[in-house]
């Protein structure tokens, strides 16, 4: 169940790199894809920080790679911006859409990656 501000129990041990408590909340029944109002999921917030072994647990257990948030950005372009290549490895190897880009200014994963300091790409 979702807190006031949105944060499931999932979306909070993703973020924290808790691969363990993520997988037994999903093989308990927690949707892998529930996405707080704006979009913010899981898969998101595990890539966000860096954590592989999180992410690998989600989409092994039925997580969609290429979730997106309501401003357009993705779980590839937040890997990629924020340098987490074995991320964006792993996103890659579960068919994420590295040609997807946000409509609002045309940029992809790549180009993320490109424009920051320390990105990442596929």
């Amino acid at each position: 169940l979702p807190r006031a501000n949105g944060w499931t129990h999932l979306i909070t041990a993703a973020y924290n790199g808790y691969s363990d408590v993520v997988r037994v909340l999903v093989e308990g029944n927690a949707s892998p894809d529930l996405a707080k109002d704006n979009g913010y999921n899981a898969v998101i917030a595990a890539a966000y920080n860096g954590f592989d072994e999180v992410v690998a647990t989600l989409l092994e257990l039925g997580a969609t790679a290429d979730a997106k948030m309501n401003n357009g950005w993705n779980a590839l372009m937040i890997a990629s911006a924020q340098g987490h290549p074995r991320v964006v490895e792993r996103l890659c190897e579960a068919n994420a859409n590295s040609n997807y880009s946000r409509p609002s200014n045309g940029f992809s994963a790549l180009m993320t990656a490109v424009s920051a300091p320390h990105g990442a790409a596929c």
